[in-house]
């Protein structure tokens, strides 16, 4: 059976980039986003960078367990899933006291409860066949930030799962990775223009070095933490 990658979040920014990396590698790729034109999209750009793979494209909600169910069944019946990168994420930025529930929902569903729910899909396949789970979260959960306490709450949570992932899988057949960069020059800024973007780091370089600490074959190097000089 063909091994595959997927990256949620892969129509666009880091999940795309790395997508990229993992294509000119070598690695068949299965992007998971919800716009499917911008999916079909990247789709044609993968194809052009290397027609020898197979790129994927589902349109889905990640924080819907039946979609992910489905999904996987579909999938693994023509392919076992080698990683699962989870890079899809909304930030809603703003003071603690401006809070609503809809945007409790919208980023905590986004940052946390869709990786979760693809992370606990995939496990039972993998604890048969062995894989990879890396969980690319950001320096807000690494600490508390003026103005980003929902952010930070989504994120300090995948932080605390995958911590609990490395525990639980600590000597079995899967490793868990745990990626914490800071901002970066892509689309998921474009709703907060009070920030600064003109100094964050290019998408393209962070997502080579996570390619290459995920894809290294005698080297688990658990954690980076990934921030511009």
């Amino acid at each position: 059976m063909e091994k595959i990658m997927v990256i949620t979040g892969g129509s666009s920014g880091l999940g795309l980039c790395i997508a990229q990396k993992l294509v000119m590698n070598g690695k068949h790729v299965c992007l998971i986003g919800r716009n499917s034109e911008k999916l079909q999209d990247a789709v044609k750009g993968l194809q052009l960078l290397n027609a020898e793979v197979v790129v994927k494209a589902v349109s889905m909600d990640i924080s819907q367990e039946d979609q992910v169910k489905e999904f996987y069944k579909e999938l693994g019946q023509n392919y076992q899933v080698e990683c699962l990168f989870n890079v899809a994420g909304l930030g809603i930025f703003g003071q603690a006291k401006e809070i609503n529930e809809v945007e409790i929902d919208q980023v905590i569903n986004s940052n946390l409860k869709g990786m979760i729910v693809m992370t606990s899909g995939v496990l039972k396949q993998m604890e048969v066949q062995g894989g990879k789970i890396a969980n690319v979260i950001s320096t807000a959960g690494l600490k508390g930030k003026s103005n980003e306490s929902l952010y930070c709450a989504a994120k300090w949570g995948a932080r605390g799962f995958t911590e609990a992932l490395k525990a639980e899988y600590k000597g079995r057949n899967i490793l868990v990775y745990g990626i914490y960069p800071g901002g970066m020059k892509t689309n998921f800024w474009d709703k907060s223009p009070s920030f600064d973007t003109k100094k964050f780091m290019d998408p393209k370089e962070v997502a080579g070095r996570i390619v290459d600490m995920v894809t290294h074959e005698s080297i688990y190097i658990s954690e980076m933490v990934i921030e511009r000089q």
